[in-house]
């Protein structure tokens, strides 16, 4: 399948689809116009991330200086209905987290909760933040290098964090929402710098599909889009639905369009209910700890 890869590249105005439902709307002026400000708008993100990255840089925390850019970058645009932590474990409604990640494995570097959590929980144990799954937004993975073994095992990682959201209680309907947006936790990959050949990035990513939405390669300033996502079929006419064949498509302007695309796909529940782990930890905790009823004591 490795094949079946869509590549967006710069093509003539007049040769590109649906052109003449711009130009009716725009005129050939107007259109001009609106390419010149997507331009500026790439830039401006552009410049955006290097000034953010210039004042974390530090030589001799490379991995925490990444991952704090990404956060105060994704802060800068949805930090209104989204707050942002770095180092996060997260717990599904079953708590099957707790079998399923091994030796340090639940730990996300960015990871972007709904404030609209109802409970607004966030565990802090030994340094880490445990959150619950369904008050989850998106989660990335950021690396400064790509190459095969990172890719690999922040795949796997991701899957066996997919594989515990098929429980209807870790997704969420959405409200207020176009129909772009998706019923899921989006799981993004973010690098630096690539250093693998495009032949075996294909491969690994079609041996796990479902398991990332989204992969930011910021050096080369492209996004590469999981064709399953709904705003996919305005990108390129996927069909954009969870039983639609994965494709994947790479494109250009990568910072713009990541934030483009976060913003379409996003869910957007107007409120979101964490309580399946916590009552299921309270449960346990009732029945196994002194009793945990409260009884009225009769005079």
């Amino acid at each position: 399948m490795t094949d079946k890869v869509v590549s967006i590249e710069e093509i003539p105005i007049e040769e590109m689809p649906g052109v003449e439902e711009y130009l009716e709307a725009m005129g050939e002026d107007g259109l001009k116009q609106m390419l010149e400000m997507v331009n500026d708008f790439s830039e401006e993100f552009r410049n955006e991330w290097s000034r953010i990255r210039a004042r974390n840089h530090n030589p001799g925390q490379k991995g925490d200086a990444f991952q704090d850019t990404l956060k105060e970058f994704l802060e800068l645009y949805f930090s209104s209905v989204i707050e942002f932590r770095t180092g996060c474990s997260l717990m599904d409604s079953e708590l099957r987290c707790f079998k399923e990640f091994t030796g340090g494995g639940n730990e996300f570097d960015v990871v972007g909760s709904f404030r609209t959590a109802i409970p607004h929980v966030v565990f802090e144990e030994a340094g880490m933040y445990w959150i619950p799954y369904a008050g989850v937004a998106l989660l990335c993975e950021v690396k400064s290098k790509l190459n095969k073994q990172a890719l690999d095992h922040d795949l796997e990682k991701l899957d066996t964090l997919a594989r515990l959201r098929e429980n209807p209680k870790d997704r969420f309907g959405v409200s207020f929402a176009s129909g772009n947006t998706v019923n899921h936790q989006l799981h993004c990959l973010v690098y630096d710098a690539a250093e693998i050949n495009e032949q075996t990035r294909q491969e690994l990513l079609y041996e796990y599909p479902e398991a990332w939405d989204l992969i930011l390669l910021v050096d080369e300033d492209k996004l590469l889009l999981n064709s399953t996502l709904p705003v996919a079929e305005r990108i390129y006419g996927g069909n954009g639905s969870d039983d639609a064949e994965f494709r994947m498509c790479h494109i250009n302007n990568g910072l713009l369009w990541f934030i483009i695309s976060l913003t379409a796909s996003m869910p957007q529940p107007a409120l979101v209910n964490t309580t399946a782990p916590l009552v299921k930890m309270a449960t346990f905790l009732g029945t196994s700890i002194s009793g945990g009823y409260f009884k009225q004591q009769s005079n």
